[in-house]
């Protein structure tokens, strides 16, 4: 017997002519990452030292994961250690400039609906 998932019946091979699949493939649309890491560091908010931050260096975390872009995130200052852009990989000392940090950036394959 096999299971319909859509009706939650049973389909009897002795009765009908029952399909199954050999596997499924499930995708990941959405992913997101606590507290990202570039190279063993804090992933800096910004894609290069000081420019392009926020949704330049979120986007860019998320398309070398495989995704399309970054669907949110949220930025934090990095009090405590260093963080590394992942555009040039510059390394930000918080003891020098002021960096900042995401707590999470939440990854998509797609976005329904944007521009």
């Amino acid at each position: 017997e096999t299971l319909s998932l859509e009706q939650l019946s049973t389909c009897s091979p002795a009765h009908n002519v029952c399909d199954t699949f050999d596997y499924v493939t499930c995708l990941v649309t959405e992913q997101t990452y606590k507290s990202p890491m570039e190279h063993g560091r804090s992933l800096d908010s910004c894609f290069k030292f000081e420019s392009e931050c926020g949704a330049s260096a979120a986007d860019a975390f998320c398309e070398d994961r495989g995704y399309a872009r970054a669907k949110e995130y949220a930025l934090i200052v990095a009090t405590e250690g260093e963080t590394m852009t992942i555009g040039n990989h510059a390394v930000c000392d918080p003891r020098w400039h002021g960096c900042n940090t995401f707590t999470y950036i939440t990854c998509v394959t797609s976005v329904v609906g944007s521009n």
